[in-house]
């Protein structure tokens, strides 16, 4: 996960400035969620495309080249001007879960408090 701040001169000009939404774009992927399978990995029957769905949502980005590999992208745009993105992709062989790689992650607790503005302060 990756997090950037407003400049102090951004936080001046921003009390001058129309009011702005936070702006979510792909799926969130928490550090649960990717535990959860890697825990599902250990098993001997593994992960199923289908339970990889299930758990992390339909893949933002799909690539016609490499059917094998899902990439999950995460970007929080705040109002305040912060930016928080992460990344996590899911590789495949014969239809079960080989490997998920990715930034470190939030949990969901620490999303939460993302979200309301608690985090940073």
């Amino acid at each position: 996960m990756t997090t950037s701040k407003p400049t102090g001169f951004q936080r001046v000009v921003g009390f001058f400035t129309p009011y702005r939404i936070d702006i979510q774009q792909g799926n969130f992927v928490s550090r649960e969620m990717v535990a959860q399978l890697k825990e599902g990995m250990q098993r001997p029957e593994g992960v199923t495309r289908e339970q990889v769905r299930f758990v992390l949502g339909t893949p933002l980005l799909t690539d016609v080249f490499h059917a094998d590999r899902w990439d999950y992208v995460f970007r929080l745009k705040k109002s305040s001007g912060e930016v928080i993105a992460s990344r996590v992709t899911a590789f495949f062989k014969d239809n079960r879960l080989v490997n998920i790689e990715g930034d470190t992650l939030p949990t969901e607790q620490e999303y939460l408090a993302l979200i309301a503005g608690g985090a940073g302060k």
